[in-house]
């Protein structure tokens, strides 16, 4: 019998996981569902209830250590990047804000790198990636930026 208490505990505290050992021992050719996994799990309660408990609670709190471990390091990189740019993270955090968490040319809400003056190596803003490689196609160069914009104005209404 399902000890439908402790499932719905495990459900509340760690989502909808599947632990990697119970889709293992599916062996099915189909990836298991949550439904799946409850099977196992009324098997294994019907067996050692004790035991089921203490190693699902044991993988879902590691991995729950996993997954904070890895948001830790994720927070550390975006400092580190941040920081190489001369940047502090609240000045970072200043200038998405001042751009409204879009691209300052475009205006797309996506994620934004710290685009900089490849010369003196001055921030000059937050980009999409399409806009931030585009100026980097043009090396910097308004002259060449301006050559582009006016050929597309007089070729627009060319071609298919």
């Amino acid at each position: 019998m399902i000890d439908e208490q402790l499932i719905a505990e495990l459900r509340a505290k760690f989502g909808n996981k599947t632990p990697r050992r119970w889709r293992k021992m599916a062996r099915s050719h189909v990836k298991p569902s949550w439904a799946d996994a409850m099977r196992e799990i009324a098997w294994r309660l019907d067996n050692d209830p004790e035991e089921l408990k203490k190693q699902a609670i044991a993988f879902f709190e590691s991995t729950t250590e996993r997954t904070e471990r890895r948001l830790l390091q994720l927070h550390k990189n975006r400092a580190k990047r941040i920081e190489s740019y001369g940047l502090t993270v609240e000045q970072y955090d200043s200038m998405l804000e001042g751009q409204n968490f879009a691209c300052a040319i475009c205006g797309q809400v996506t994620n934004l790198v710290i685009d900089h003056d490849h010369a003196t190596g001055a921030v000059r803003g937050l980009l999409c990636n399409d806009c931030n490689k585009g100026i980097g196609m043009f090396r910097d160069n308004t002259d060449r930026m301006a050559a582009a914009v006016a050929y597309l104005k007089a070729n627009q209404h060319k071609g298919g």
